[in-house]
């Protein structure tokens, strides 16, 4: 069993958004950029032109509103409920445009190894 000695503390705690962070490299948030700007062109015919970067601020987003709870998502952008460390990140209707065309794969290929 290690003892304390042989347990190295970090310099500095990570924030949960940098520690999450670190499993969403360069390639994965192409990726996702891909595949959702795909999907946005195979259900409307025009892709939503989302980039590595602001997939990169959906993910924060979206760890924001799991620790910051309110009835429902677009009251992070209400004038009343506005929360502005979300709201001034990205706009609520492109916030809505990603969330609906979020993708990790290209629904047009059988892809077998799905978690059930």
């Amino acid at each position: 069993m290690p003892t304390d000695d042989n347990f190295n503390t970090p310099e500095a705690l990570l924030s949960a958004f940098q520690y999450f962070m670190k499993f969403f490299d360069n390639y994965l948030l192409e990726m996702i950029s891909y595949e959702t700007n795909l999907y946005s062109v195979q259900e409307t015919g025009v892709s939503i032109n989302t980039s590595p970067q602001e997939i990169k601020s959906f993910v924060a987003i979206q760890l924001l509103i799991g620790i910051v709870k309110m009835a429902s998502y677009k009251d992070y952008w209400a004038n009343l409920t506005r929360y502005n460390k979300i709201a001034v990140i990205i706009p609520l209707k492109r916030y809505m445009k990603i969330r609906t065309c979020l993708q990790f794969h290209d629904n047009s290929k059988p892809f077998d190894d799905r978690i059930a």
